[in-house]
């Protein structure tokens, strides 16, 4: 009887390791002195990680820009710091970040954001 319990009951709460996301702690990136922001929620779920990149106005009001694919294994390369924010001055950024721990900026990956009007 006790066999058959944990046979059941092992699988199930490895299970529920993996149901849920995690979510680290926002990251806030300041435009050009002003009271707006790009705000990078970066989330963990088992063996994978990623994050949604989202615009924030004056008023506080978040407006999704795009989600991002996190490293390799879960590894959350924004909580580790390995992550830039390129602006480019015409309301375009390109974040990059790295796909897993010690990867050198050469094969970080990228992806390019536009603030809405």
């Amino acid at each position: 009887m006790l066999i058959s319990v944990a046979l059941v009951v092992v699988p199930f709460l490895s299970m529920l390791s993996f149901s849920q996301v995690f979510y680290k702690e926002d990251l806030m990136y300041r435009i050009d002195q002003t009271d707006t922001h790009l705000v990078i929620k970066e989330w963990s779920w088992g063996p994978a990680s990623g994050a949604d990149i989202y615009y924030r106005n004056e008023q506080g009001k978040e407006r999704l820009l795009g989600k991002t694919d996190g490293g390799a294994n879960g590894y959350c390369p924004f909580a580790d710091n390995q992550y830039e924010i390129i602006n480019h001055g015409d309301k375009t950024f390109t974040v990059r970040w790295s796909a897993r721990q010690g990867a050198s900026p050469e094969d970080w990956k990228e992806q390019n954001f536009t603030i809405p009007d």
